[in-house]
């Protein structure tokens, strides 16, 4: 049980139960543990600074916003259920409030994903996709079983307003308007086919 009170990545708890050696002090054989001997895990993070995930991971420092992290799991990761929602999204250039969710479900042999993102209060995009792909598959990292892995999803883009992104590209001459749209997704997780 880890308990996380402020500061940059957020509060909130993270627990496991594991199922360990009946020594406790034996080192060697609590090295040879692997996911199977976890029994249940539970996290909960709130609050977590978005610009200092962005720092961690590479990614735009100028990204701001909260961030929310809970999952949860059964015996050795299986069912696993992971839900990310960033609130109070800002992006110099990119004009607005957004607020964004994504769960992700993984269990009996197949992989679940689904997002909503909002701006100003308004869905702009909801999205779901679904692939056969057990957490053995994906954490498989030999033989990639999960790159021809076949996808299944569909998109709506819901009155997006092209032009920060247009701003945001240099196209800002040749893109203009709001974008209403359908897609489906097919073909596999390496390569996403779409339709509108």
């Amino acid at each position: 049980n880890v308990a996380l009170k402020g500061g940059a990545f957020g509060e909130g708890r993270l627990e496991a139960w594991v199922q360990g050696p009946s020594n406790i002090l034996d080192v060697p054989a609590w090295m040879k543990l692997d996911r199977t001997a976890l029994q249940r895990t539970e996290a909960r993070v709130e609050n977590i600074d978005l610009s200092a995930l962005m720092l961690v991971a590479k990614g735009p420092e100028e990204l701001q916003g909260r961030v929310m992290l809970e999952a949860d799991s059964g015996p050795g990761l299986a069912p696993l259920n992971v839900s990310v929602k960033a609130n109070k999204v800002q992006y110099p250039g990119l004009e607005g409030v957004w607020k964004m969710a994504t769960l992700v479900a993984m269990g009996e042999g197949r992989a679940k994903a689904s997002a909503r993102v909002q701006r100003n209060r308004q869905r702009v995009l909801t999205a779901k996709a679904e692939a056969p792909l057990s957490l053995d598959q994906l954490l498989d990292t030999e033989t990639q079983p999960w790159r021809t892995s076949p996808l299944d999803g569909e998109a709506e883009i819901n009155r997006l307003d092209l032009r920060p992104l247009a701003e945001m590209t240099g196209l800002d001459d040749k893109m203009q308007g709001l974008l209403t749209a359908s897609a489906t997704i097919s073909g596999t997780l390496e390569k996403p086919q779409g339709g509108l």
